[in-house]
């Protein structure tokens, strides 16, 4: 990290580069550029993330050699934390309900040489479809509400209301049932 920072400080004298404050890997940074004009983007040492999100990642604890799913995957962001986190010999299995995020998750593991056993396009709130488990630890970050990103985007919170906060909740409660079944006895649901 020390060195991807100290990398684009010498490319970007104007950019402002810091070490994060929660996360082992977060590196934050202002006015650095085109993104993909930094040190170690072309070479697939880091991702655009935001700190937050590697902290949920990291929250599951996944240790080398299990099978892990992350339910709600997205983009795939928390799914590359926690395929590092069980390789080499570990799996990595990733649902969402937007297979247009599944194949951008499926492009961007690829991009950085990380392994992805399986992607299934699902409804945890309806089912767990064709997921077959067991897994050892399963990541639920759902409902995707954005709130998380509303530092970078204050209108969020204007389009929000009292009942959205039930329905999210009732979909979480949805999700976090139907992914359980799916885990081994003992395992970690976070």
């Amino acid at each position: 990290r020390e060195e991807i920072v100290r990398a684009i400080r010498e490319k970007n004298p104007d950019a402002t580069v810091e070490i994060g404050k929660w996360s082992p890997f977060a590196i934050t940074m202002r006015n650095g550029g085109r993104v993909d004009q930094l040190p170690g983007f072309a070479e697939n040492e880091w991702v655009v993330q935001e700190e937050g999100s590697q902290l949920v990642a990291l929250a599951l604890n996944a240790q080398p050699g299990e099978t892990v799913l992350d339910a709600c995957a997205g983009r795939g962001n928390k799914t590359a934390i926690l395929a590092r986190a069980v390789a080499p010999n570990g799996a990595v299995d990733a649902s969402d309900i937007h297979s247009s995020k599944l194949e951008r998750l499926t492009t961007e593991l690829q991009r950085l040489h990380l392994p992805l056993r399986h992607t299934e396009l699902v409804d945890l709130g309806v089912g767990v479809g064709d997921l077959k488990g067991p897994y050892d630890r399963i990541l639920v970050d759902a409902p995707c509400s954005g709130i998380g990103t509303i530092k970078r985007r204050p209108d969020l919170a204007l389009r929000r209301e009292e009942r959205d906060l039930k329905q999210l909740a009732a979909l979480q409660v949805a999700i976090v049932k139907n992914a359980s079944t799916l885990l081994r006895p003992g395992g970690k649901l976070v």
